[in-house]
């Protein structure tokens, strides 16, 4: 159950869609089958009645589910087997495809939101390349060296870039 003050603050700040309008009343509430009832909104300038997008706005599954299967994905569960425990845990199950769209979704949400974080960083990097050989093409034999390049705050050790590399010259690093 969440706390009145998390629910209060996350309706304090609302904004009509439409029209940029903070003058909002509360209309209502949608039912959903799997999401309970969400709450509706009205604004007293332009008239739209809208529901505020949590992230999970026109997603027919819970957040819970939804969030499980993107955890037990991510902890090495593949797809059908997520769907699996689905069907043993939850009463609506939802097909391995529905979870793929989850992770694709969300993984690009979440990469945007870490991509705006600044960096803290020291003063000093240090770089790591692997070297790696491929095959040129499927139809000629033959290698191809290639570098993969990592790059790490010695202080922090986070790793700030991660590349792949056709040569590895002194522009490219």
């Amino acid at each position: 159950m969440k706390s009145k003050d998390i629910i209060q603050q996350k309706y304090k700040n609302v904004t009509c869609p439409n029209c940029g309008s903070n003058k909002i009343k509360k209309d209502g509430k949608r039912k959903t089958k799997n999401r309970g009832e969400i709450q509706r909104h009205k604004c007293k300038g332009c008239g739209l009645r809208f529901v505020l997008d949590d992230g999970f706005y026109r997603m027919r599954n819970s957040e819970n589910k939804i969030t499980a299967g993107i955890d037990l994905y991510y902890k090495g569960v593949s797809l059908r087997k997520v769907q699996e425990h689905f069907q043993a845990f939850y009463p609506h199950n939802s097909s391995h495809m529905s979870v793929y769209r989850w992770i694709v979704k969300y993984a690009t949400m979440v990469s945007n939101l870490i991509d705006n974080i600044p960096i803290k960083c020291g003063k000093e990097m240090q770089s790591d390349e692997m070297e790696y050989y491929r095959r040129i093409s499927k139809y000629h034999k033959g290698k191809e060296q290639n570098w993969f390049v990592d790059t790490f705050d010695v202080e922090t050790k986070f790793m700030v870039t991660g590349e792949y590399m056709k040569s590895r010259t002194n522009e490219n690093l």
